[in-house]
């Protein structure tokens, strides 16, 4: 009976085929990696062409998003961010005023900074993590100077023409004193006026408006406003006991019948005016006056 029976392959073929099998892939991988490169440069091609004198995707300015903007719109972007300023100024008495940026002719001035992040922007690297990040557009912040110009004529006059700056509106502080009200002297607080330091104000204002404050609360700056000089803190005290000594004659109250069977009543209207006042509005008994008054009324009954 005769075997079939194959020849066994040489060394030689079994190297040869390895050798083809490597090079064929080889070959495989040289194609794909072609055709790869090829891709992404027709990609990058793409990506150059379409974001030409732009900001890439994913980019943020100041908080903005400048994605596929140019320099000059980005500008303007930056510009209409800071149009809407005003500046809000509070007075006692719950006053308020607002100094607008039209009114200071407040704007947008290019210092070039915008034009320097475009200009640092890495296209390379931007695409390799678009690419990697499977088409994500990396997040990109930046930050630009934002430089703002206004006529400070303009704005010196709008702070001048503020009502509450108007000497005409102007009250003086009142110090607190003794009031003769209902047959008994009382002591009245201080009050407190809105005479204004100009000169602190306008400072004060002129630095919010430079700083791009939004507000000014007048009335918590130190200085500013002339206060009185008798307060109840300071003097409230003293007043009271003057108010309680002289209500000791003022309470009185004596009912005469005259002769013509008229009554007159002595009473604390009446003896008020007999009290003596110092050149500090203070009320005071001078025994002299006050006798001389009692003979006086005696002598008109």
């Amino acid at each position: 009976m005769q075997k079939n029976s194959k020849k066994p392959i040489s060394k030689k073929r079994r190297k040869r085929r390895t050798i083809l099998t490597v090079i064929m892939i080889l070959m495989i991988a040289a194609i794909g990696a072609l055709a790869y490169a090829a891709y992404y440069i027709k990609e990058y091609t793409e990506f150059e062409q379409a974001y030409q004198d732009r900001f890439f995707e994913g980019t943020t300015i100041n908080g903005i998003d400048v994605a596929g903007k140019t320099v000059d719109e980005v500008e303007a972007m930056l510009e209409d961010s800071i149009g809407e300023y005003s500046l809000k100024v509070s007075f006692r008495n719950d006053q308020t005023e607002t100094i607008t940026g039209e009114q200071i002719n407040y704007h947008y001035v290019s210092d070039g900074s915008v034009a320097d992040l475009y200009r640092k922007q890495d296209a390379r690297t931007w695409f390799r993590e678009y690419m990697k990040n499977n088409r994500q557009a990396p997040a990109v912040s930046a930050e630009a100077d934002v430089q703002t110009l206004y006529d400070e004529q303009l704005l010196l006059d709008a702070v001048r023409s503020l009502p509450e700056l108007q000497d005409e509106n102007m009250t003086e502080p009142q110090d607190a004193y003794m009031d003769f009200v209902d047959t008994k002297y009382v002591v009245v607080p201080e009050q407190q006026g809105t005479v204004l330091d100009k000169t602190l104000v306008m400072d004060a204002l002129l630095e919010a408006v430079k700083e791009l404050k939004p507000e000014v609360d007048v009335t918590a700056m130190s200085g500013v406003y002339t206060e009185p000089v008798k307060t109840m803190e300071t003097d409230g005290e003293k007043l009271q006991k003057v108010a309680d000594s002289l209500n000791k004659y003022t309470s009185a109250s004596i009912t005469y019948l005259l002769p013509c069977e008229k009554e007159q009543v002595l009473n604390g209207e009446v003896l008020k005016d007999w009290l003596s006042v110092d050149k500090d509005g203070t009320y005071y008994k001078d025994d002299n006056i006050w006798n001389q008054e009692i003979r006086t009324y005696v002598q008109t009954m």
